[in-house]
């Protein structure tokens, strides 16, 4: 029986490794460089503590030592700082265990994120806009990006901060050069991960997160299985140009409207929610134990026979208890999806002396949670006075306009969405895997002609919603309010996904139609951004 070593534990990574490797019956030993409640895990055959720093030269000693203690034949590196400091001291294992991990060269190139502005566009993949700030001189550069921004370091610990202005991003990046700053790219977080070998995947996986920490950069709080070849396409692209061999994530976010998919960075390492492929059967962890044990051709052999799940999600409740304290309605639900799904979660009933140790510091953090919160809220509050002043110099030039959505804004439209989706499916004029806007963008600036076809489609089910609508007691309170707001001299208008026709013909059956100034509809833009901008240069 072959002896796994994982440096270190104290990751959240770890419990889901060393569960899929016992499925496998690997004995699975853990090097803890600090105390930790998965030190009291059942799924560890045997824990080592030493107190070690992770950033200091001797770490790799620790875990060489480590090795020697628990008789190791393979050692896992499983946070990015683990993959640095034993790639970093390669030779130092010769004879005494395998190492799975790439070249230290190749670790530093790909968590580059300076330097993924250049590689990612090559590959024909998209990238947000990017300026590397190496020191002061290069900070006027800024002027060249549209806001919002992200600035990020350079590092695998980026520290990402949303920032709404020009001024804003000058004051933080002299706080934190070296550093990037990105234009903000709004939509959901994906990811792409495999483990390869020389840039052929062995096994892969994608998902979507649901739940993050943050909403600009940090782990999931919660993600689902998800597909889309289009997806698997572009992570493939980046593997096989880096000839990559073991575990690797691409993290993606997918634009809300166009649908396009933009590289945020690339992680050459186990992933934070390995969790929720090892729950649906995937095991990755597997895979690469058996191709640094065995070879290429038994990882390949093991990954074509596992018994996997279609569809799932995961969440880390226990994680997410920092919620409780800065969006208690976001830990309600992580904790309705818990009650209801406790197997698919780190609410673990079969481990309960790590459980019940992880409950408790979890309970313990939440005093420093607070804290964090508050102290967040502080940092963020030069935002919030960008934001008053600019809403004060817009009410003292008059330039004010309150724009308005309908369906899910102003009323619960009522379309019979899945049918919609499906009838655009047979007519071969979306995928299963996109959403119903986002194909009618693309289709919009590749073939008009298919665009018209579904758009006729999807009005034909708009205008049947809209003919049923009446107004109702928050109709009538929506019409007061928006009277009083149009006698202080405010424009209003409707700016929607919908057809120009179903928007009219809601309107007018809300008794509303004569309250808005303008509507701006999908026919004239199917941005959000370019309908707004209609909006205020036509008000």
């Amino acid at each position: 029986m072959h002896t796994i070593l994982l440096a270190s534990g104290a990751s959240r990574k770890s419990l889901a490794i060393a569960r899929s490797l016992r499925t496998a019956g690997y004995r699975v030993a853990a090097f803890f460089h600090r105390k930790h409640p998965f030190m009291y895990s059942r799924l560890f055959d045997k824990t080592i503590f030493l107190d070690a720093d992770r950033e200091s030269e001797e770490y790799a000693d620790y875990i060489f030592r480590s090795i020697l203690m628990t008789d190791a034949d393979l050692l896992i590196p499983v946070d990015f700082v683990d993959v640095v400091a034993v790639s970093r001291h390669i030779d130092l294992f010769d004879g005494v265990a395998k190492v799975a991990s790439p070249p230290y060269k190749a670790i530093a190139e790909v968590s580059n994120k300076a330097g993924l502005a250049d590689l990612i566009p090559k590959l024909g993949l998209t990238y947000p806009r990017t300026i590397k700030i190496e020191n002061e001189n290069d900070i006027d550069r800024i002027s060249l990006l549209e806001t919002p921004f992200v600035i990020k370091g350079i590092s695998d610990a980026s520290k990402p901060e949303y920032i709404p202005s020009r001024d804003l991003a000058l004051q933080v990046v002299k706080k934190r050069v070296p550093c990037i700053i990105q234009e903000f790219i709004t939509g959901d977080g994906h990811g792409y991960y495999t483990v390869a070998v020389n840039g052929m995947p062995c096994m892969e996986f994608m998902h979507r997160r649901v739940v993050e920490l943050d909403p600009i950069g940090g782990p999931s709080m919660m993600a689902c299985k998800f597909y889309d070849p289009e997806l698997a396409s572009l992570g493939r692209r980046i593997v096989e140009h880096l000839e990559w061999t073991g575990p690797i994530m691409v993290e993606f976010r997918r634009e809300s409207e166009s649908g396009d998919y933009y590289v945020m960075e690339i992680n050459p390492k186990f992933w934070g929610s390995i969790d929720l492929p090892v729950s649906l059967g995937y095991h990755f962890p597997v895979a690469l134990a058996k191709y640094y044990l065995e070879g290429e051709e038994a990882a390949k052999r093991f990954s074509r026979t596992l018994n996997t799940r279609r569809r799932g999600c995961y969440a880390w409740f226990l994680d997410s208890m920092r919620y409780l304290v800065k969006d208690p309605q976001t830990w309600l639900f992580m904790l309705k999806y818990t009650i209801k799904n406790s197997r698919m979660t780190d609410v673990d009933l079969t481990d309960p002396s790590r459980l019940l140790v992880h409950l408790l510091v979890a309970l313990g953090r939440l005093r420093v949670e607070r804290i964090r919160a508050l102290r967040l809220w502080a940092k963020d509050l030069p935002k919030i006075y960008w934001w008053l002043r600019e809403a004060r110099k817009r009410i003292r030039e008059g330039n004010l306009a309150l724009s308005l959505d309908l369906d899910g804004t102003l009323v619960d439209l009522g379309v019979d969405w899945i049918m919609v989706k499906r009838l655009l499916i047979q007519h071969g004029l979306m995928r299963g895997w996109s959403g119903i806007m986002m194909s009618l963008y693309r289709l919009r600036s590749k073939n008009q002609k298919a665009y018209w076809e579904a758009s006729k489609l999807i009005e034909k089910f708009e205008i049947e919603a809209a003919e049923k609508l009446r107004p109702n007691n928050l109709i009538v309170q929506v019409e007061s309010l928006i009277r009083e707001l149009k006698e202080l001299g405010m424009k209003v208008c409707l700016v929607t996904k919908q057809s120009r026709r179903a928007a009219e013909l809601a309107l007018e059956n809300l008794r509303l139609k004569d309250l808005f100034d303008l509507v701006v509809s999908r026919g004239e833009e199917n941005t959000r951004r370019r309908q707004l901008e209609i909006c205020l240069r036509k008000t």
